[in-house]
């Protein structure tokens, strides 16, 4: 994904679950060709985003503002 928003680094770990890149077609068509060159890798970076998205689903987010919420 394109580096254009703070938050963006809550959501993706880069090189991990994801690619960060500069804003520019040439940095995403690097990213996008490592994907492709590297199947073992990008398996592994499928799987780490898959298990990022149950960070965010519904209970866990719903948990967490409890707490932050309770805390004041």
């Amino acid at each position: 994904v394109y580096d254009t928003y703070e938050s963006l680094r809550d959501i993706v770990d880069n090189e991990i679950n994801g690619f960060i890149v500069k804003p520019t077609p040439h940095f995403m068509a690097a990213a996008i060709q490592e994907y492709i060159d590297n199947s073992s890798r990008y398996n592994k970076m499928v799987n780490s985003a898959k298990e990022k998205v149950d960070e965010f689903n519904l209970s866990n987010t719903v948990d967490k503002w409890e707490v932050l919420l309770n805390s004041r």
